[in-house]
Parts: C-alpha cells; sequence; structure tokens
C-alpha cells in the first residue's frame, strides 16, 4: 500500500488521533480544576429531520365519469425514513381540462384524457412525488329526445337525439348509437337518428350503445293541408239530389286515404236553395228550390266549396185523366185533366198543355180541357206539353132520353083508313137522335093496328 502523506506532515488518521488527545486532555485539565475527578463531556444534539422522501397513494387513478373523485394522500418521510406529520404539502396538475386537484389532494374530473397529478414538499419543493390519472368516462346511461315525435305528411322528417352519458349524468362525447325502427313500412330512421315518414301508423325507434338501449314512439298521421271537391260546380234539380267527392293531400301533396280523413264538416250557405250531408269521402246534395248556393266541406283549418246551381226539375211525363170519356148527349160535356211530372215523379205546377182533337165534327176540346160533343162517333184528345204528350178517347153516343109522336091524336072516319105517325126520339139535350129504331104497338088492334 502507497502512502500518499508527504514527509514531514500528519495523515488524515493522524490529524484525527491528535485532535482527540487534545480534546480529552482539555477536558482532563478542566475536570482537574473542579476538584474530584474527570467528567464526561454531553452528546452532540441530534440534526434536524428534513423532508428527504414523498409517497403518493395511489399512485395511479382512473376516473369513469366527469365529476368524479379519487382521493391522494402524500406521506413525507426525513432523512430517516420516518413518517413526518403536517408538513405541507402543495398539489398541481398538468392537465386542468383533464383534472384538478385540491389543497388536500382530491383530485375531480373535468374530462377525457390524461394528466399527472404532482405533490410537494420542502424547500422550494424540492421533495416532490406524481401520480398518473386517466379519464375515461364510462356510459351508464342512454337517453332519447324528443320521447314521442307526429309527424304529420308521408316524406315529413323528424330528428331524434341519442345522448349517452356516465353515472353522474355527464354526456360521453362521440359515443356511436346505432339507430333501428320496429316498422320500416310506416317511419325509416338513418344513421344519424333522422326519422322519415313513409305511411299512417305506429313504429317503435331505438337507439342502442353497447348494451344500452332506449326507445321513441313515432306516430305517421297525415293531417290535411288541402282539400279537393269534384265536380268543382254542380247542378242538381229541385227535389233532386248530386254527389261531390272529397279527397285530401297533406303538406307535402301526398293524397290522404278516406279513413285517415279527420271528420269532415258539411255545409251550405243557402239552405233554401241547396241541402248538404257527408262523410269523409263524399256528400249528397239535394236541390229544394231554384237559385245558387255554395257547399263546403271543412275540417280544421283546411277547406274547400263547391258552387251548386238548383234548377227546376225537367219534364218527363203527361197523363190525362180519365182516359176516355162517353158523352151521350149532343153539346154534352166533359172535362179533361192532365198532369205533367217531373224527374222526380212530382207535379209541375201551371205547365202549360195544349189540347187538340182528332175530329172536331164529333168533339172539340177547350184550351182548357172541356169538351164538346158535336155528334156521334169517336174522337181523339191529345195533350201536349213540349215534347211529351199523352191522349184520351172520347165517345159521342146519344142516348135516348124521350120519344115523342107527331100528331099527337089520329082520327080516321073509315075503315081500313090510314095515317101516319112519326116518332123523333131526342136525347137529353133534346137533340134528334137519327136512325133511332122504334117500335109501335097499339092498345086496341081491333080498332086500329100499326106498322113497325
Amino acid at each position: 500500500m502507497t502512502d500518499n502523506t508527504v514527509p514531514g506532515e500528519r495523515s488524515d488518521g493522524q490529524r484525527h488521533v491528535v485532535t482527540l488527545l487534545l480534546t480529552v486532555a482539555a477536558w482532563m485539565a478542566i475536570g482537574s480544576c473542579g476538584g474530584d475527578g474527570p467528567t464526561s463531556p454531553p452528546p452532540p444534539p441530534p440534526p434536524d429531520s428534513v423532508p428527504t422522501t414523498l409517497e403518493l397513494t395511489p399512485s395511479a387513478a382512473q376516473l369513469a365519469s366527469i365529476g368524479a373523485t379519487v382521493q391522494l394522500t402524500a406521506t413525507v418521510r426525513d432523512q430517516n425514513g420516518n413518517a413526518m406529520a403536517g408538513q405541507a404539502v402543495s398539489w398541481t396538475s398538468t392537465n386542468l381540462a383533464v383534472a384538478s386537484v385540491s389543497s388536500g389532494g382530491l383530485v375531480t374530473a373535468l374530462g377525457n384524457g390524461s394528466a399527472t397529478v404532482s405533490a410537494a414538499v420542502g424547500s422550494n419543493n424540492s421533495v416532490s412525488a406524481n401520480a398518473s390519472v386517466t379519464v375515461e368516462q364510462a356510459p351508464a346511461s342512454i337517453s332519447v329526445d324528443p320521447a314521442s315525435l307526429t309527424l304529420t305528411a308521408i316524406g315529413a322528417t323528424g330528428q331524434l337525439t341519442a345522448t349517452v352519458a356516465d353515472s353522474n349524468g355527464n354526456t360521453v362525447s362521440d359515443a356511436s348509437v346505432t339507430w333501428t325502427t320496429s316498422h320500416g313500412d310506416v317511419a325509416t330512421v338513418s344513421t344519424s337518428g333522422l326519422v322519415t315518414a313513409v305511411s299512417n301508423g305506429d313504429a317503435t325507434i331505438t337507439a342502442t350503445h353497447g348494451s344500452l338501449s332506449v326507445t321513441a314512439t313515432v306516430t305517421v298521421q297525415q293531417v290535411p293541408d288541402s282539400f279537393t271537391l269534384e265536380p268543382t260546380s254542380l247542378a242538381v234539380t229541385v227535389g233532386g239530389t248530386g254527389t261531390l267527392t272529397l279527397a285530401g293531400s297533406d303538406a307535402n301533396g301526398n293524397e290522404i286515404s278516406a279513413g285517415d280523413l279527420p271528420d269532415v264538416n258539411w255545409s251550405s250557405d243557402n239552405t233554401a236553395v241547396a241541402t248538404v250531408s257527408g262523410n269523409k269521402e263524399s256528400a249528397t246534395v239535394t236541390g229544394v228550390s231554384e237559385g245558387d248556393a255554395t257547399v263546403t266541406a271543412s275540417a280544421g283549418n283546411v277547406s274547400a266549396g263547391t258552387s251548386v246551381t238548383a234548377n227546376a226539375a225537367p219534364p218527363t211525363s203527361i197523363n190525362v185523366n180519365p182516359t176516355s170519356l162517353p158523352l151521350e148527349a149532343i153539346g154534352a160535356t166533359g172535362e179533361l185533366t192532365a198532369t205533367v211530372t217531373d224527374s222526380n215523379g212530382d207535379t209541375i205546377p201551371d205547365a202549360s198543355v195544349t189540347w187538340s182533337t182528332s175530329d172536331e165534327s164529333v168533339a172539340t176540346i177547350s184550351s182548357s180541357g172541356l169538351v164538346t160533343a158535336v155528334s156521334n162517333g169517336n174522337a181523339t184528345i191529345t195533350a201536349r206539353h213540349e215534347s211529351l204528350e199523352a191522349s184520351a178517347s172520347v165517345t159521342v153516343e146519344q142516348a135516348p132520353a124521350s120519344v115523342s109522336v107527331d100528331p099527337a091524336s089520329l082520327s080516321l072516319e073509315a075503315i081500313d083508313a090510314t095515317g101516319q105517325l112519326t116518332a123523333t126520339v131526342t136525347d137529353s139535350n133534346g137533340d134528334t137522335i137519327p136512325d133511332a129504331s122504334v117500335t109501335w104497338t097499339t092498345s086496341n088492334d081491333s080498332v086500329a093496328t100499326v106498322s113497325t
């Protein structure tokens, strides 16, 4: 072993020995001055505890929801490894968008991501420790807004929004959602939650995220945006009827089937001319009197109207009563009545009628239908109204009403003398009935006879 001590100098060990000897000698000298004997020196004071290490518990934390917290505990130890109580610890976070830390070490999740929480003690925070914090929201619930959706036109759309939230109710950003519909023939749904009406009915829309799901009810019920009446104008006869057909369309111009239409109110602005009654599909208009009216179909704030004209019903038939008329005297009269009826079977009052006779030598007819017998025979009486006509047969056949003999008395002055008697037969009007057969008789043929 090489000795590096310079000649004439003491080594470190030698210096320590010399110093110790001098110190002991000094204490002995002092002690001898006191009298009784040597005294041991007091031990040196222990060194002050100094924060040497810092431990954080836990050293790593994972938070599953915004607002969730975790308590970090800092343990300070001195140079001898002993825990030091009451040490002031300063806390910091490297990413306040992810996690904050209180002065007591309580960590609060603020957003998804990672942060490092540091604790420091000692002079100038010379002793420190770190804990890693990870915030990753775990989906705990899913909701949909709105929970129910009504679409009033085929092709109409409505937006559903699904929200996935953590256990504290905070939205989980960018959470993927799958959308499905229970009845694609009623409503479809896009990958973004846009619902489109296909036909009237109900459907359930489901939003799913992992094992979480939520539903919204969708009702498609077309609401009329416009009505159409066919025909746009209608002519009816008084007492007759006509039919109006109703069609409704939604806001997108799609026709609404009759069964899906709401209750419809039918009205006439002039019930003295026309009345109306109907249902969701059609209405019956009845003419009351000649004139004009407007018939309206309405539901809510949607309506449509049709102009209606009521005309007199056209004549369709004419009848003469009686259909046969016997007259038994020249100059005798009989009344014929003509009745004109319309297409509804109703009598047309004051309908003009023209009368004519087939043989004026037998019977004449007045403008009012009065028939007068002129001579024995047959005639046809015709009543006409426009293109309509009807007839009655008239028979004039004089009926004997009285018979007279001329002369009323006859005197014969010789046996077998003759005298002419003339018998005249007359009708009720006193007119002679020509060729009337007469039977002659005598009351006493032993006095006088009479030829046939």
